[in-house]
């Protein structure tokens, strides 16, 4: 079985403690789950506040009792820092190999899968991965929109379009709005809508994610430039990468 193991709440540790702080939690934490384990499994860091597990020789049932000890094992007793105890949790995704992953790639995707649903249950943070349809057609679909925004980015077919935003009183653009979009190959365009969700599912890597984000700050710096160049004193512009905003930057031009 391969198991994804996440420390809750690293984040806030680090905003209250320093990062220092969260690196000393991560270290004791991934201490703490190598004892755990049996002598023929191993652990490595997987990315950022994850572990990554490989049990042998497991079943589904041994797969829970396994992850219940290393989330016991992490609970039961705070960590010790240079500024003090600090108490912290894990919450575990698992998939059972080669039942339901049959390669490296599917049983992380699978795992995260269900290290999500683990962290967003209220009450169990253990999760092992279920087969289900409709969940896989949605998986594929989003990797298929991220392998998309990978080929626009490549092919640098982010584009965008500005959406004047005027005031009541003069009815007169205030400024713009740098709406992020994707121009397809048969040449109609995205939306941020249509494939920001699948960027920020995490199915287009983090660096295509970075690419996107700087791709659109280039677009705008370069449409700032143009405006200043053209006009002199240019309108200002705001950037969104969609409703909720992937990266978001407000610049004045004048």
């Amino acid at each position: 079985a391969f198991l994804l193991a996440g420390v809750n709440d690293l984040t806030l540790v680090n905003e209250t403690y320093g990062y220092d702080v969260g690196d000393e939690v991560i270290t004791i934490v991934g201490r703490r789950i190598g004892r755990a384990l049996r002598g023929k499994d191993c652990i490595g860091r997987f990315l950022s506040n994850k572990f990554g597990i490989v049990l042998q020789d497991c079943s589904g049932e041994g797969v829970e009792t396994i992850a219940r000890r290393l989330m016991a094992a992490v609970r039961d007793s705070v960590i010790d820092t240079n500024v003090g105890a600090v108490a912290t949790t894990l919450s575990i995704g698992a998939v059972l190999l080669p039942e339901h992953a049959g390669n490296a790639q599917a049983a992380i995707s699978r795992a995260l899968q269900a290290l999500d649903f683990a962290r967003n249950s209220r009450s169990d943070r253990l999760s092992l991965y279920q087969p289900c349809e409709r969940r896989e057609s949605e998986r594929r679909r989003a990797v298929a929109i991220a392998d998309e925004v990978v080929r626009a980015l490549n092919d640098r077919r982010m584009i965008l379009a500005l959406q004047p935003i005027v005031t009541s009183r003069s009815h007169e653009p205030e400024l713009y709005e740098c709406l992020l979009r994707m121009k397809r190959l048969d040449g109609s365009i995205a939306s941020a809508s249509e494939f920001i969700p699948a960027v920020r599912a995490g199915q287009a890597g983090r660096p295509p994610r970075a690419r996107a984000r700087h791709r659109a700050v280039g677009l705008h710096a370069r449409h700032q430039a143009r405006a200043q160049r053209v006009g002199g004193d240019g309108h200002r512009s705001a950037m969104a990468a969609g409703a909720r905003g992937l990266h978001r930057q407000r610049v004045g031009a004048r």
